[in-house]
């Protein structure tokens, strides 16, 4: 599975320009600009000292993702001294207009065009050529080239370009000639990519057909490993129809078929109209050719099974074509599953997976569903292709079984490849009313001021994939992440004790040492993106983790660094890759493998539960090294006693919340005792634009600038993660239609700037008493600050801590 996109990453939020006022949280953050990237081009004009440089059509197209703001076309007007036609040059953005960086010799120049060119190519294919595209592609040249449907097909035409000259492999221009006519190589040939816009190489490319026109061949640029599978790929389709007879053309096959169609009686129309899907035949109906594959009829009579009587029903039809699927795994269950029918119910091979699979067969009344049973989430695809063209089950039954796994099936194409889903009918989104009644109708009885900002604390540290520290009980924790989870809908929660020794957070390997053991943590973190993949389209699905003790941890922010590349990086490391295709391949072995011995079963049942759907977050198997989070995996952890001369480094990358007083045990007895199902709000995803809304809320803007500048020297540290933290809070205060006063600044004081001071007493003091004399504050926010000066004036010598006072 291809991994999920994610929204306003918080890595990349804030761009820095040279034109910073004082009025902007940018101009107390001190950094260094980042010089513009170099872009190489050749002169072919120059007209009174300005430059007219060509830009090949991939850079062309990099620059303008890279700089979007700038104007950008395939000759570009820049200024430079010093330059003649011809010199090949490096141009950059700089003071709003392009110039040019430095001139090169040519060898530097294709070198580091063609790293340009290349790098572009690949990451457009990568785009394109996504796993459907390579599937459909297969399947259409299966379907021209009178090949049998297998993943084994080769889903382009391999290519090389190389100093200028393009390079395809006669004998599969030939063979596809004789396979699919004159017009099949003509095409592929007219398609190969261009010099121009390519440059000479070296690079390796893919020509696969974008529709369904035999003209409308696409090129597309592949790694040197994807190149050799296809021609791989290509030798083995060679070797095998070398020894089978010619096929007809596609042309001539089409002329055919359009002919045998043009004689049937008008008589017989009726009869190949399909009836309607909702009047089901019965379970007993003869397939139209009840045929049993002589291969399955051997491996019967190899057990002394029965032979079926024929002719067959029409679901055991569906299952008799799954015993020939082209997926390894299908393929032997449905095959399991005849035999065991055959037997009276007794599992001939497999018991351990045949046995479930019986009882559950046996639990369903609906035959569809029945015969569904055996398909595991993934297989839907290949469970179609199994019954395409197959003269059994019928059409009826045919187009019942794929109806309902289509529906299985759309449901983790859309969550699998981050497609935008929009419900068909208008929900409204709940208001911030109804949140809070929903909050005190489970007995959580506290200020409104105080469940606005644990709702947008929560869903900021979602968006920013940050840790929430709660400060408080760790039963009156739990207690609140029981409320959350049963206010919202489709949502779920867990608590998990995290290991004491820091290099067993994610895990270790197994007492046997032939696998990794992820450590509950790991789990959990697996269990919120299985359940944000396969949870309800369209809705928020929040998965809310407790940590119940965080405090070995807090001192240090390798934690939270840890989570940023589990939410937006390449993952944390679990374990080797090549480990990982060490357990794949024994895995695949395993299961392609008839007979097993007990130790062999063993390990299969481990790798299978070490791979299962669940283990791996609803990721591929060639991923499972690697740890990825979802952007609904909320993750909490309970603070009660932080130590006072210590400067938790954690926080300074956490949002935090002092948790008010409520009655846990009424809470409790509200959510154990109820009769009646309560009403849950189904939270849609809010549009969110940080960079916009900070500059909506001026108000706010013009404290938190105050009290960062009046803080800056109590231990409060002003970076990007602060700015982007307030930026996030403000988008999720906009979101809920939060209005613009002193109460936000409250939140964002309460939630950032106060728990992360970190002085001695005596320069607080002065510092809080300027704050208070400036009025405006809310009450909140004053009680607060009170509480932290009068802690101040106690200990005028000794370090203060935000987190030492109840706020």
């Amino acid at each position: 599975m291809r991994p999920m996109k994610k929204q306003n990453t918080p890595f990349m939020l804030i761009s820095t320009d040279d034109q910073v006022t004082k009025t902007s949280l940018s101009a107390l953050i001190q950094r260094k600009i980042h010089q513009s990237k170099q872009y190489p081009g050749e002169i072919v004009e120059l007209i009174n000292g300005v430059a007219f440089v060509s830009i090949k059509s991939p850079i062309l197209r990099t620059i303008k993702i890279d700089q979007p703001q700038m104007e950008s076309s395939s000759t570009m007007r820049v200024y430079g001294d010093n330059i003649r036609v011809g010199d090949h040059v490096l141009i950059q953005c700089q003071a709003s207009q392009w110039t040019i960086s430095t001139t090169m010799s040519e060898d530097v120049y294709f070198s580091t065009s063609h790293k340009a060119i290349s790098t572009q190519l690949l990451k457009e294919s990568d785009e394109l050529c996504t796993p459907i595209t390579k599937r459909s592609s297969r399947r259409k040249l299966e379907e021209w080239l009178g090949l049998s449907a297998s993943e084994a097909t080769p889903w382009a035409i391999p290519g090389r370009l190389e100093q200028g000259q393009k390079f395809i492999s006669k004998k599969i221009l030939e063979w596809c000639k004789s396979q699919g006519g004159d017009q099949f190589p003509r095409n592929i040939r007219q398609s190969t990519p261009k010099v121009k816009d390519w440059g000479n190489g070296p690079l390796y490319f893919g020509i696969y057909p974008e529709d369904t026109s035999l003209d409308s061949f696409v090129p597309v640029a592949i790694p040197q490993d994807e190149h050799r599978a296809l021609v791989e790929a290509w030798a083995d389709i060679l070797n095998q129809v070398s020894e089978r007879p010619k096929t007809t053309s596609i042309v001539s096959t089409k002329v055919e078929e359009s002919q045998t169609r043009a004689i049937i009686p008008l008589t017989q129309v009726a009869a190949l109209v399909p009836q309607n899907i909702a009047q089901r035949p019965a379970p007993l109906v003869p397939a139209p050719v009840a045929i049993i594959p002589p291969a399955l009829k051997a491996l019967v009579q190899s057990f002394h099974l029965p032979q079926p009587q024929e002719p067959i029903d029409q679901y055991t039809g569906a299952l008799v074509a799954w015993t020939n699927s082209d997926h390894q795994g299908l393929k032997n269950r449905a095959t399991d599953f005849f035999l065991m029918s055959l037997a009276e119910g007794e599992p001939v091979r497999n018991e351990s997976e045949m046995k479930p699979l019986w009882h559950k067969w046996h639990k369903e009344a609906d035959p569809v569903r029945q015969v569904c049973s055996l398909i595991k989430s993934g297989e839907e695809s290949a469970a179609i292709r199994s019954m395409v063209g197959r003269t059994f089950p019928g059409p009826e039954v045919a187009s019942e079984i794929s109806d309902y796994l289509l529906l299985r099936w759309k449901r983790r194409l859309i969550q699998m490849h981050d497609i935008q889903f929009t419900p068909s009918r208008k929900i409204e989104r709940p208001k911030l009313e109804q949140y809070r009644r929903e909050m005190r109708l489970r007995g959580f009885h506290c200020t409104n001021t105080w469940l606005d900002r644990l709702l947008i604390t929560v869903q900021t540290a979602s968006e920013m994939g940050m840790l929430v520290l709660l400060r408080g009980k760790a039963h009156h924790t739990q207690v609140l992440i029981k409320v959350l989870s049963d206010v919202f809908a489709h949502s779920k929660h867990a608590q998990v004790r995290l290991p004491r020794k820091r290099t067993h957070l994610l895990g270790r390997p197994n007492t046997e040492n032939n696998t990794f053991a992820p450590s509950d943590f790991s789990l959990a973190i697996r269990a919120g993106a299985h359940h944000h993949r396969y949870g309800e389209l369209g809705a928020w699905n929040p998965y809310f983790i407790l940590l119940s003790n965080i405090e070995n941890y807090v001192k240090r922010d390798g934690l939270s660094m840890l989570l940023q590349e589990m939410y937006y990086g390449k993952g944390a490391r679990l374990y080797s890759e090549d480990e990982n295709k060490t357990y794949v391949q024994e895995y695949h072995n395993l299961q392609d493998k008839e007979d097993l011995s007990s130790q062999e079963k063993d390990r299969l049942s481990q790798l299978e539960e070490f791979f299962r759907a669940e283990q791996l977050g609803g990721r591929k198997e060639e991923e499972a090294w690697r740890l990825h989070a979802s952007q609904n995996t909320i993750l909490l952890g309970t603070l009660e006693y932080p130590e006072q001369e210590q400067n938790l480094e954690l926080v300074q990358r956490a949002l935090v919340l002092t948790l008010p007083n409520f009655d846990a045990m009424e809470i409790e007895r509200i959510l154990e005792n109820r009769k009646d199902e309560p009403e849950q709000l189904l939270e849609i995803p809010r549009n969110r634009d940080p960079k916009k809304t900070w500059k909506l809320f001026s108000k706010t803007r013009k404290e938190i600038l105050y009290l960062l500048s009046e803080f800056q020297d109590c231990g409060l540290r002003v970076d990007d993660i602060l700015a982007k933290q307030v930026s996030f809070l403000l988008a999720s205060a906009e979101a809920w239609e939060l209005p613009d006063n002193a109460l936000l600044t409250s939140h964002i004081a309460h939630t950032l700037l106060l728990p992360r001071i970190h002085c001695q007493g005596n320069i607080l003091i002065p510092v809080l008493e300027r704050i208070q004399d400036i009025g405006g504050l809310a009450p909140q926010l004053i009680r607060s600050l009170s509480k932290l000066q009068s802690l101040a004036l106690q200990n005028r010598h000794q370090i203060i801590h935000g987190l030492m006072t109840q706020i």
